[in-house]
């Protein structure tokens, strides 16, 4: 993957060494919320998965070059005692579940939901993780805040907001994201931050290069293990996001240690907090909360 800086390359190999790549995101502190009274009533439409959307604006079709800026987020929520209690009563988690399926369909085309992610058990502090692209910013927060006027949403404590972008002249297309090449989605997602210390950017340009392509090598030994990287300068506290994707969980920490040994590691001032999840239908995410 080609970029200005990054931490992590592209498992399939290149025809030249890696270029830069990295991460970054940021915790939102927990708040209360003004709990709604209102009730859910069914809608007239819903979706089979509420997984996917349109990819029009959000991910050009695979191997295609990027003409445009991506927009990527990772919302992570935590459920609150009234969402639990809510969802054990008659028709709630369904309801609760083809309201939100409803909300994805009606955004197909702007913004694209890569995933819904059940974080439960894997983190004290953190239940949802959902997984945003589109075109633009405004779509995207736009989103977000349909998304919070529903019943779940409105019961949903935000605990994070990881938010980067991928700009056409970072990525030739062997180097884009893996949501940008159109592969498809795995069922494990590990998204974290990412902060390099001010020496980094200090050293010549020659020597990062030639330790982000030693970092890139040791990051090929894991063609089962998927990177995005989007950049995340001013948008955060943080300078880069990274998510990786994997059908098999153990491969994915293989993958992780293995990055330790990188040189790069000298120059990592913040690389956590990571939040780990399942990939699963909204429907299924919802009932994990009960």
């Amino acid at each position: 993957m080609v970029g200005r800086d990054a931490s992590v390359r592209d498992r399939t190999p290149p025809p030249r060494p890696p270029d830069p790549r990295s991460l970054a995101a940021g915790y939102l502190p927990r708040r209360e919320r003004l709990r709604r009274g209102r009730r859910v009533g069914p809608r007239p439409r819903r979706r089979s998965d509420g997984l996917t959307g349109a990819r029009k604006r959000a991910c050009p079709s695979e191997g295609a070059r990027m003409t445009e800026t991506i927009y990527a987020l990772y919302p992570v929520f935590a459920a609150s005692p009234e969402l639990r209690a809510e969802l054990f009563e008659d028709d709630a988690l369904g309801n609760a579940a083809e309201e939100i399926e409803t909300l994805f369909k009606d955004w197909a085309g702007r913004v694209d939901v890569r995933g819904s992610y059940s974080t439960v058990g894997f983190r004290a502090d953190a239940d949802l993780v959902l997984w945003l692209t589109a075109g633009s910013a405004e779509d995207i927060q736009r989103f977000v805040v349909e998304f919070r006027r529903t019943r779940a949403g409105d019961l949903l404590d935000p605990v994070a907001s990881l938010m980067g972008l991928v700009k056409p002249a970072e990525f030739t297309p062997d180097h884009q994201p893996a949501f940008v090449r159109g592969e498809t989605p795995r069922t494990y997602l590990c998204v974290y931050p990412f902060v390099r210390t001010p020496e980094w950017y200090l050293l010549p340009a020659q020597e990062r290069g030639e330790l982000l392509a030693e970092h890139g090598v040791l990051g090929r030994e894991f063609p089962g293990v998927l990177a995005n990287t989007t950049s995340a300068f001013g948008l955060g506290d943080w300078e880069w996001i990274l998510a990786f994707e994997t059908d098999e969980l153990d491969a994915l920490v293989d993958c992780i240690r293995r990055l330790r040994d990188s040189k790069t590691r000298l120059y990592s001032k913040v690389e956590t907090p990571f939040f780990t999840g399942i990939r699963k239908p909204i429907a299924d995410a919802l009932d994990d909360l009960r």
